[in-house]
């Protein structure tokens, strides 16, 4: 299967619906993008170094529109029973572009891992909202790693 990935153009993953019309999917994304930004403006590398306290000033608008209700569902996301599973690994480790399909909204899996990335660094902040995205993270970086040997 991985010489297979590894020849695809584009993997499109599908975590079929939401069971919300879609609703869910949408804002899980909405606020995966939304927390990207604010990691992207706000996190140095020397912050993701060290862990330091990245959170923007509370006069500058705080997190913004990243609420712990929006991020409840990115949680529901990250539990999808794909995420658990080994072989996803090739699937998107593999191929040289991977889109997420999940209730009628898509976003590019660079984005699942910049927030995984970001998260595992910074996701203490939220009471309520529990997950380890580290692991994702960590184990996707080692087949892009490996890769490019």
């Amino acid at each position: 299967m991985g010489e297979i990935y590894s020849h695809a153009w584009r993997v499109i993953i599908c975590l079929g619906d939401d069971e919300r019309s879609g609703e869910a999917a949408k804002i899980a994304f909405d606020a995966i993008r939304d927390y990207n930004r604010i990691a992207a403006r706000y996190m140095t590398e020397s912050q993701i170094a060290d862990v330091s306290f990245w959170r923007p000033e509370e006069e500058e608008g705080g997190y913004g529109p990243v609420t712990g209700d929006r991020l409840l569902h990115v949680v529901q996301l990250f539990k999808k029973p794909w995420f658990g599973r080994v072989w996803v690994l090739q699937e998107v480790g593999l191929s040289r572009d991977a889109l997420l399909a999940y209730g009628g909204s898509t976003i590019n899996f660079t984005e699942i891992m910049d927030f995984a990335q970001a998260w595992s660094q910074t996701g203490n902040d939220f009471p309520g909202v529990y997950f380890s995205a580290g692991y994702i993270s960590m184990l996707f970086n080692h087949v892009w790693a490996t890769r490019s040997l």
